[in-house]
C-alpha cells in the first residue's frame, strides 16, 4: 500500500504543479471569434432620350431661305465619380456629327441629291460638333457621374436654303454610345 500511496502522492503533486505554473489554460468567457462583411461595388451607366421625338426642326416650304435649330436632351446616369464620353453617330456613319435625313427615311445611299437635307449636332452651347471620334481632336462629350441624372443638350441645326428638295417627310437615325 504504501508504493500506492506514493504513486496517487506523485501524481496529485504533478497534478497541482501543471495548474500553479498555468501549464492547462482555463477557457475564456465569452468564447469569441471573427469574419468579414464584403461587397463588390462596380461601375455603371445608363442612358435614355428625354423625348421620343428627338430633333424635330418642324415644317419649311421648298423656297425657304430660314436656317433651324433644335434641341434634345439625352438622359445619362452614371456611377458616382465615373467618368464617361458620349459618342453620336448619325446613320451616314459620319464621325463629325454632320448627318444627313433623307426622304421618307429611305437609305442613305438609295436617296438623291434632291431627297437629302443635311444638318449638325453639336454640344452644348460653345462646346464644338459632336460626333464619335476620340483621341486627339475629340469631339466626343466627356463627363463624370454623380449617381444621378444629368441631362446632357443636343445642339442640331441646318443651314438656310437646304429646304429646296423633293417634298415630303424627312427622317434620320443617331446612334448614341455611352463609354465608361
Amino acid at each position: 500500500m504504501s508504493t500506492r500511496r506514493v504513486v496517487l502522492t506523485s501524481l496529485a503533486s504533478c497534478a497541482l504543479a501543471v495548474f500553479a505554473t498555468g501549464a492547462i489554460a482555463a477557457a475564456s468567457n465569452p468564447a469569441t471569434t471573427s469574419f468579414p462583411v464584403t461587397a463588390t461595388v462596380v461601375k455603371a451607366c445608363t442612358v435614355a432620350m428625354n423625348s421620343a421625338a428627338g430633333i424635330a426642326f418642324g415644317e419649311f416650304e421648298t423656297n425657304s431661305t430660314a436656317s433651324a435649330a433644335q434641341t434634345t436632351t439625352i438622359n445619362v446616369t452614371c456611377s458616382k465619380k465615373t467618368g464617361y464620353t458620349i459618342a453620336l453617330t448619325p446613320s451616314n456613319a459620319s464621325t463629325s456629327g454632320a448627318g444627313v435625313m433623307t426622304l421618307g427615311g429611305m437609305d442613305f445611299a438609295s436617296a438623291s441629291a434632291d431627297q437629302k437635307i443635311a444638318y449638325q449636332l453639336q454640344q452644348p452651347t460653345g462646346s464644338g460638333v459632336w460626333g464619335n471620334v476620340t483621341g486627339t481632336g475629340p469631339n466626343v462629350y466627356t463627363g463624370t457621374g454623380n449617381g444621378a441624372v444629368q441631362p446632357i443638350i443636343v445642339n442640331g441645326s441646318v443651314a438656310a436654303g437646304a429646304w429646296n428638295v423633293e417634298p415630303g417627310a424627312y427622317s434620320d437615325t443617331v446612334q448614341v454610345k455611352v463609354t465608361y
